[in-house]
């Protein structure tokens, strides 16, 4: 058996005993065990975003690891960028609950934004890669949109933006031009940011402008987009800091 995936699933059971079930959220899912080693043991991609920001590109992931020789799984997040990485494992699930389940215990992580020792989200993420949006030759990820609408549905009330429309303009001007679009993001930025600041506004959830957003960043050109300039906004980051530091 994995000792490390083991070890970690007997931290996390004992975390949710502690803690007291409250509800399903508390059985199975917990205060994250960090800095998680899982080597090379497979895992399931759920759904996956990205911020494409050239100082600081991020690339995010859920996903359920199976715990080999043993009917349960680790329910994981995984964030990468050039200068910080997490693998942080929120819970345990039987495998006999997971198949029918895992859609809700995710939507309860989403709507938490996880903990507050590891957060999912600092803000709304420029493309997110489900089941049915999915290309390239590795795993896609087996949330479809509708399970995916859901998720971001739930964590969008706690990270929502007060300039969102003017986001949705900038991804329906340059759609497929990621390096295009946040050179005139942050023009954009620093613009509606004053303008909110002299008007005192914050506007709150808004179902329709999330549904337009929603439908942006999951265009498959949109993602692929971004996929495809990933790399080099992460050697673009290093190279920046480098120079900086210089």
């Amino acid at each position: 058996m994995n000792s490390s995936a083991q070890h970690y699933a007997t931290a996390l059971k004992s975390r949710t005993v502690n803690q007291g079930a409250r509800s399903d959220y508390d059985s199975c899912i917990s205060r994250p065990v960090l800095d998680c080693d899982l080597g090379s043991l497979p895992s399931i991609p759920l759904v996956g975003w990205m911020y494409f920001n050239p100082l600081g590109p991020t690339m995010s992931a859920l996903f359920y690891v199976p715990v080999p020789e043993a009917n349960e799984g680790l329910f994981t997040f995984r964030f990468d960028n050039p200068f910080e990485h997490q693998h942080a494992a929120f819970g345990v699930m039987p495998g006999d609950v997971t198949a029918a389940r895992i859609g809700d215990f995710a939507l309860m992580l989403f709507a938490a934004n996880g903990h507050d020792s590891c957060p999912l989200f600092g803000s709304l993420p420029t493309s997110i890669s489900h089941k049915c949006n999915w290309y390239g030759e590795a795993s896609a990820p087996k949330f479809d949109q509708e399970m995916t609408h859901r998720l971001f549905k739930a964590a969008a009330h706690s990270i929502w933006p007060p300039n969102i429309s003017a986001t949705c303009e900038l991804f329906r001007r340059y759609k497929g031009a990621p390096w295009e679009r946040t050179a005139a993001e942050f023009d954009a930025s620093l613009h509606a940011a004053s303008a909110v600041q002299a008007r005192g506004e914050h506007a709150g959830f808004d179902e329709a402008l999330f549904d337009e957003w929603f439908e942006l960043v999951t265009d498959p050109e949109h993602v692929r987009s971004e996929r495809a300039a990933f790399s080099a906004a992460w050697q673009g980051a290093i190279d920046f800091r480098n120079g900086k530091m210089k």
